[in-house]
């Protein structure tokens, strides 16, 4: 996933250019239609060879009554709450950033960096997560780089008017986000784990497609 960010964020900025010339407009729309064309066509390729190799049995659940139970799953609710906030500092900070770049740094052709470093350093940040965890718990890790990345955001505010620091540094907070991202998945499965041991029930798919 971060791999294809990257390459549609560098194409993206020279395709509008090319397809549109003065007219921004008019590139950035046929740009995005050609893009999500083809990524329709790939998802469409994906699910048409997508099989289903082991038929699970047919249950009949009682929906009303699961989601009671992961009401009752007090770890389900701390991580709820995380993820909200996760979300949030990522997508906020991802919709703020051709502003930036347009009205602070005066140039909205160092988006294209700018976004780049960011999708780098959330494939850097998807490698490390599993070896950050290696001497430390998953929550206390998760706690350092959120705690981290928030710090280097506000640094930012003050950072001098310099690509040459910005990028680095949006690189660097984006790895640490990634990473908490990452965590804040397993943490789901552990979740799933809590539940069964404290009530008796296993609810992987109720638990993941509420996050």
């Amino acid at each position: 996933a971060p791999l294809g960010g990257a390459l549609s964020t560098f194409f993206m900025m020279p395709l509008a250019e090319f397809l549109g010339g003065d007219d921004k407009l008019l590139g950035y729309r046929w740009a995005m239609a050609i893009m999500a064309t083809v990524a329709v066509v790939m998802f469409w390729i994906c699910f048409a060879n997508t099989r289903e190799r082991i038929k699970a049995p047919a249950t009949h659940n009682n929906y009303l009554a699961e989601l009671r139970d992961l009401l009752r799953n007090d770890q389900w609710r701390i991580v709820a709450v995380l993820v909200l906030t996760n979300i949030g500092f990522g997508v906020i900070r991802l919709g703020a950033m051709m502003y930036f770049v347009t009205y602070y740094l005066g140039s909205a052709s160092y988006f294209m960096w700018m976004l780049g470093a960011h999708i780098l350093g959330k494939a850097a940040g998807s490698a490390l997560a599993k070896r950050l965890t290696q001497n430390v718990s998953k929550v206390q890790m998760f706690g350092y780089c959120s705690v981290l990345a928030g710090v280097l955001s506000i640094a930012l505010f003050f950072a001098p008017k310099s690509v040459l620091i910005l990028v680095p540094m949006t690189f660097i907070v984006s790895t640490l986000y990634q990473a908490t991202t990452t965590l804040m998945w397993v943490m789901m499965a552990d979740v799933a784990d809590y539940g069964e041991w404290k009530q008796g029930k296993r609810m992987d798919g109720v638990i993941f497609s509420t996050f």
